[in-house]
């Protein structure tokens, strides 16, 4: 019966301490998730989280992104991430994103929400409504394919942004 009791004692703080600390939940603390997930707070027009465009590049986008506001009455969310974290996929991440920070396509139906991620080779554009039948997903999907992803194969990430960017700006002025 001693040996019984030796062995489950001895289990017991076996498995406590095999846990580790970081396995058990700190008091207070609410675990995330996409539901509850609050982002950076945010630079303006040009989010560059992935840390993959140079200061002066971030200005010259931000400059452009300024005359798509003033000129053509959109509003743009430029957004550079590693990660995804929680959600499903760069779309819901970049659709929460602009909801969080009330820039681009999912507050503004003339909004444009434009994500790139060099680390998980993604890139998605995003538009409100009003642009969006304008812009529909097949031309999207050429700016990207022919604009964009030739550059970020490149490692040239700002001439590609830049290139979409102006593209997209080509097509607005059509309408």
């Amino acid at each position: 019966m001693k040996t019984l009791i030796y062995f489950f004692s001895g289990l017991i703080v076996f498995l406590l301490f095999s846990c580790g600390p970081n396995n058990f939940p700190k008091s207070g603390t609410v675990e995330q998730t996409k539901e509850n997930y609050k982002f950076p707070e945010s630079k303006g027009a040009v989010n560059d989280l992935e840390n993959i465009l140079s200061e002066n590049e971030e200005l010259q986008l931000n400059g452009l992104i300024d005359s798509f506001r003033n000129n053509i009455k959109s509003d743009v969310l430029l957004l550079t991430t590693d990660t995804i974290y929680y959600f499903d996929d760069i779309k819901n991440y970049m659709h929460v994103a602009s909801k969080q920070w009330g820039r681009g396509h999912a507050i503004n139906p003339y909004g444009i929400t434009i994500a790139v991620s060099k680390k998980l080779y993604q890139a998605r554009i995003s538009t409100g409504d009003s642009i969006f039948a304008v812009i529909p997903d097949s031309l999207i999907g050429n700016i990207l394919d022919e604009k964009m992803v030739p550059d970020f194969k490149k490692n040239y990430f700002f001439s590609g942004i830049k290139a979409g960017l102006r593209e997209l700006g080509n097509e607005l002025k059509k309408d």
